[in-house]
């Protein structure tokens, strides 16, 4: 993939821990039905949760405080090493970092507070955050 670019997405984000066996809350519907980036992934022992943290509410079991980055575009399934790329420098800086896939592209959650220092070591492996 030439040129590789991420985008920032406005506002904080949040992960936010369900009960696997409970059905899923009516806000839950209601973020999912949104048109922001919202992401639901169930395992055998747990439920997550990624989205805006203004839709979550207080009582549930969250980390707040997320940014959100995007690669712009559609990311081919036979395309290697994308998400390597991405992670590589943050990495390397020390920066943690949570990936999501969807069927179209990759996203990345890392803290706010982490932002500048990952712009800073994404610039110098030559992808911007635009």
């Amino acid at each position: 993939m030439q040129g590789l670019s991420l985008v920032r997405f406005e506002g904080r984000w949040a992960v936010a821990k369900l009960p696997i066996h409970d059905p899923l809350p009516d806000w839950v519907h209601r973020a999912i039905a949104g048109d922001r980036f919202v992401s639901l992934t169930t395992a055998a022992t747990e439920r997550s949760l990624i989205a805006p943290e203004g839709l979550i509410p207080l009582e549930v079991k969250v980390e707040r405080g997320f940014a959100l980055l995007g690669v712009p575009g559609v990311i081919s399934f036979s395309e290697c090493g994308v998400l390597a790329r991405l992670v590589g420098p943050l990495a390397t800086a020390g920066i943690s970092v949570l990936a999501v896939a969807t069927f179209d592209t990759d996203y990345l959650l890392l803290r706010e507070s982490e932002v500048e220092r990952a712009r800073t070591a994404l610039n110098a492996a030559g992808i911007p955050i635009v």
